[in-house]
């Protein structure tokens, strides 16, 4: 049972990925004035692309961090792989600081690293997780990740970008 629910984990706190594709979609009127109007950029413009860019590479973390929850034997087994993929976020978030936006889109930014930090947290104590604690943590993690999924998917969607597909 907790095999499962750390592979529901894994899949829930890829919000930032990309989706594997290094190239966006064209964005159309309404993606382009809606992501100018929120202080975006639209999917062309360098903020998106370094959006884009960011995704890309936190994808390793999160297919090597997928896997390992895939075949766990226990929470702690993922304390390595845990740390990588935080490590990839911590990046991630790094990179979406960085970005060239205003209004909305900095204030979703920010939410979205705020989020991220949560799941950070949660992937840094792994290690520290037993058999009494990890249900509660699986549980925890699931929850916040859900809420990084979302707040990433906004921040995609003030950039003119469409959400991450799920895998």
């Amino acid at each position: 049972m907790l095999l499962v629910a750390l592979c529901g984990v894994a899949l829930a706190v890829a919000g930032c990925s990309s989706g594997g594709s290094s190239s966006p979609s064209t964005p159309t009127a309404s993606t382009s004035t809606t992501a100018s109007a929120n202080g975006g950029s639209g999917s062309g413009t360098p903020a998106a692309q370094a959006f884009l860019s960011a995704a890309n590479s936190v994808d390793s973390s999160y297919t090597t961090w997928k896997a390992a929850a895939d075949h766990a034997v226990t929470v702690s087994s993922l304390a390595q792989p845990a740390a990588a993929y935080a490590a990839a976020l911590t990046s991630f978030d790094d990179a979406v600081a960085a970005l060239d936006v205003t209004g909305r889109t900095e204030t979703d930014a920010q939410a979205l690293i705020a989020a991220d930090r949560t799941v950070i947290g949660l992937l840094e104590s792994a290690g520290s997780q037993t058999s009494a604690t990890a249900s509660n943590w699986v549980s925890t993690l699931r929850s916040d990740g859900d809420v990084a999924v979302a707040a990433s998917d906004t921040v995609r969607s003030d950039l003119g970008l469409p959400p991450a597909p799920s895998s």
